[in-house]
């Protein structure tokens, strides 16, 4: 894949498409050749992959097979304008959450809006400059690693991961069989009233924090913190059949290390 100067073939290998997978890739959609290949070679200066293709039917046909983290494409282009990409990509499940940024040199303020209210990120004019390229890329990339992070607060990596791809599943209400767990701090109220406020902020911190890690490495899902308390549940978003057993096994890794976590704060605390 890397050898080819385009891709417009739809046979993608196990190899090619590991290799998009471990690098941020970038991929370029314009008909003109001599503009197609400026980018490619601004966005490999950059230390991106940078994976060229001449038509926006054959850019969806690729996202669908290989997981980019964005797309630049040229707003006039005979099969499909840019426009036109940019609908149909965002109206995919699967690759609405990959950030699209118009290169175009027919890109004035006015055409940018519209490709922004369409889905668009970003927007730029031919020839791109690298300096503002790489700001462009940068800003997606950081907006994407953002809502990746938010989403890891709460559900396991590889949950985490498959939502960032495609969240229609929290869209689609639906019932289901789950298993839920209330932890909370037994005696919190007391000890807080002994404890500065900083303090206090410092040990809950920690035990939260230690809790919410087991849960997630069990693969449960965190539902809300109030308080003192963490409630998580198993068996939603994803279905499962043994959640009942994975939320009593986690349950009880809870209780080892809130032992751990009592015996470590009891000399500040003073108390279990």
């Amino acid at each position: 894949l890397l050898s080819q100067p385009e891709v417009n073939s739809f046979e993608v290998q196990d190899d090619q498409r590991a290799i998009v997978a471990n690098s941020i890739a970038v991929l370029i959609v314009d008909d003109e050749p001599s503009a197609r290949e400026d980018l490619v070679r601004k966005t490999r200066r950059l230390g991106y992959l940078a994976i060229p293709c001449d038509s926006g039917s054959t850019a969806i046909e690729l996202m669908q097979r290989m997981p980019f983290d964005i797309c630049l494409v040229d707003m006039q282009m005979p099969d499909m304008d840019g426009m036109e990409f940019i609908r149909k990509v965002k109206s995919k499940p699967r690759l609405a959450h990959i950030p699209i940024v118009v290169v175009s040199g027919s890109c004035s303020d006015a055409t940018g809006s519209q490709a922004i209210e369409a889905g668009a990120a970003d927007y730029l004019s031919k020839p791109a400059q690298i300096e503002v390229l790489k700001a462009r890329i940068s800003y997606c990339l950081r907006s994407s690693e953002q809502r990746r992070n938010e989403l890891a607060k709460f559900l396991p990596a590889n949950i985490a991961h498959d939502l960032l791809s495609d969240d229609s599943v929290l869209k689609k209400p639906k019932f289901c069989d789950i298993s839920v767990m209330v932890c909370d701090i037994r005696g919190f109220s007391k000890i807080c009233e002994t404890r500065h406020p900083g303090d206090t902020i410092r040990w809950i911190s920690d035990v939260m924090n230690s809790l919410s890690e087991l849960i997630l490495q069990s693969g449960g899902t965190i539902v809300d913190y109030v308080g003192d308390e963490v409630m998580a549940m198993w068996g939603a978003p994803v279905e499962s059949d043994n959640h009942p057993e994975v939320a009593t096994m986690c349950a009880l890794e809870l209780q080892k290390e809130v032992d751990r976590l009592s015996e470590k704060w009891l000399p500040e605390l003073q108390a279990p």
